[in-house]
């Protein structure tokens, strides 16, 4: 599934999409200076652990969650990141209860996931052939072990 198809919540269900940064949309009020940003722990976990918790975005692509992360990604020049789309609400109250549930489970991309993602964006063929441990770290924010494990992984299905 790509970020341009838009029916993202199927069947009850969120789903992870990889998202330009260019398509996101940030909240001004919350832009940190370079400086301010590497002084927080996020950039530090971002650069040992690369990006894998998706970012929360709302049907127009305005970050719900992740103002940080999606920073540090554009200050790394990431160009892709995972975000997870959810549903636009009427009720302000009923959004942001949901926001509280989905953000209180976080969660990291396991390789199987990433592998997912990276497939449905670029197919088995191109993703064997163009795709290096070298541009899973610098295109998608991935650290050296992830980009090795999942390159590993590619590699080996059919």
């Amino acid at each position: 599934m790509s970020e341009k198809e838009n029916p993202k919540l199927l069947g009850g269900k969120l789903y992870v999409v990889l998202c330009s940064l260019d398509s996101i949309r940030g909240r001004d009020n919350q832009i940190l200076s370079v400086e301010e940003l590497k002084e927080t722990p996020v950039y530090n976990w971002v650069s040992l652990t690369g990006f894998n918790l998706p970012l929360i975005l709302s049907q127009d692509y305005k970050i719900l969650d992740g103002m940080k992360r999606w920073q540090i990604a554009k200050l790394k020049e990431i160009e892709k990141v995972p975000c997870v789309l959810v549903p636009n609400f009427e009720d302000k109250k009923l959004e942001d209860s949901f926001l509280h549930l989905v953000t209180s489970f976080r969660y990291s991309l396991r390789p199987d996931e990433w592998y997912d993602l990276l497939l449905n964006e670029y197919g088995i063929e191109k993703l064997k052939r163009e795709i290096s441990e070298d541009d899973l770290s610098k295109r998608f924010g991935m650290s050296r072990i992830q980009s090795e494990v999942l390159s590993q992984y590619i590699q080996t299905v059919e």
